[in-house]
């Protein structure tokens, strides 16, 4: 799997050189699964050092169903699902967005988010790791005002 991984990462970065930024340095390196039409079906993008940052998923018609964010040690920062008109929706799970917040590489908050990108629930961690606060919209502790911020994170297909 690690050879499979290099070979990837090399190929990855001879097509990266080709399409280098102006002053010649790469940034970041994209790979793409295609529809049968020849839209992008998903969008991945690593890092230099071949850690996952981004990952996107698209209908046939290029609208984004899925975006999901990663920091450079492998944590899910950010889960978002839209609907065709590129607004968020509602997933299987009963939030439209999630966001997970690390210190050290340790999870200490996960706050979930409504389809209006409002904060819908948070929840707190120890440095153990174990849950130690929950908090809902309805209570006074958490921030009705706290949006989550989806203009960035992934864009569309004709990126």
């Amino acid at each position: 799997m690690k050879h499979l991984m290099c070979i990837l990462i090399a190929f990855c970065l001879v097509i990266a050189a080709a399409h280098a930024s102006g002053e010649g340095t790469v940034e970041s390196l994209s790979q793409y699964e295609y529809w049968d039409s020849g839209s992008i079906k998903k969008r991945e993008v690593y890092d230099l050092r071949g850690y996952l940052r981004q990952k996107a998923s698209y209908r046939e018609d290029g609208s984004i169903v899925k975006a999901e964010t990663f920091d450079g040690l492998g944590n899910k920062t950010e889960e978002i699902y839209y609907d065709h008109k590129g607004h968020l929706r509602y997933g299987i799970d009963g939030w439209a967005a999630m966001r997970w917040i690390y210190e050290d590489n340790r999870l200490v908050a996960q706050i979930a988010y409504d389809d209006t990108g409002k904060a819908i629930k948070r929840l707190l961690f120890s440095p153990s790791g174990r849950l130690i606060a929950r908090q809902y919209r309805d209570e006074e502790n958490i921030d009705p005002a706290e949006f989550i911020n989806t203009i960035g994170i992934i864009q569309r297909n004709n990126d």
